[in-house]
């Protein structure tokens, strides 16, 4: 498919606040507030403190591994997993909560830059390999934000009378409802077809959100070596 790309500052955007605009610019006056630049040498010194934290990083790399029984694990993300239990190996770590069908567009521009700044990392700091991880806030209890989403202007809300943590919801016949509503929209599209199957396989019945999204997730983006936890 073509495509063109632009390049343009954080500041060009329009769509930070200020101090996210310091802190990325490195302004004196933030300084205090936080331990490493944001800058290779600033992951350098990140890395040199983190090395003296020890932990079971075999435990680690075996109980990631069983979360990975029920779904498809992409080559790249055996390897990643592999990795975690080597000493020079560090993550990338971005989160959020499990929406609906990833919700907002940022969910998904967070986890390719960290997919992106993991392979740049690892590229940039010889003898050093970076995992991207994406960890999910299953226990958010915001039915009313995680279960809507808009496509092109139309908004889509789940109903359902389930209470508590959305990642214990179960996917009930009313999201598999929304589903098929959403399908008639997107189907349409380019790629339109190819989305909605990834969507119904990844939404079972009576299956949690947070096995849904996992399942998802890693579908999309486990090509990439993104970790899901």
């Amino acid at each position: 498919m073509a495509f063109s790309a632009k390049h343009i500052s954080i500041e060009d955007t329009g769509f930070f606040a200020p101090v996210v605009k310091d802190y990325v610019g490195a302004d004196k006056a933030l300084r205090s507030f936080y331990d490493h630049e944001v800058s290779i040498s600033g992951v350098k010194a990140a890395i040199e403190k983190r090395a003296g934290f020890k932990f079971d990083r075999q435990l680690l790399s075996n109980v990631l591994t069983a979360q990975y029984q029920k779904v498809e694990v992409h080559a790249e993300v055996q390897k990643n997993l592999s990795l975690l239990t080597h000493e020079n190996t560090f993550t990338v770590c971005t989160a959020h909560q499990p929406n609906i069908f990833t919700g907002h567009l940022y969910f998904v521009y967070k986890i390719l830059h960290a997919i992106r700044l993991a392979d740049e990392l690892s590229k940039s700091i010889t003898g050093k390999n970076f995992v991207p991880v994406f960890y999910m806030g299953s226990e958010d209890a915001d039915l009313e934000e995680l279960g809507s989403i808009e496509i092109d202007g139309k908004a889509y809300q789940w109903h359902t009378d389930q209470k508590g943590a959305v990642g214990r919801m179960k996917v009930d016949k009313a999201l598999i409802s929304l589903i098929d509503e959403i399908s008639l929209q997107v189907s349409v599209q380019p790629f339109g077809a190819e989305v909605v199957n990834v969507l119904r396989d990844a939404y079972r019945l009576n299956e949690t959100i947070e096995e849904s999204t996992f399942r998802l997730i890693n579908e999309m983006f486990g090509r990439f070596g993104l970790v899901v936890l």
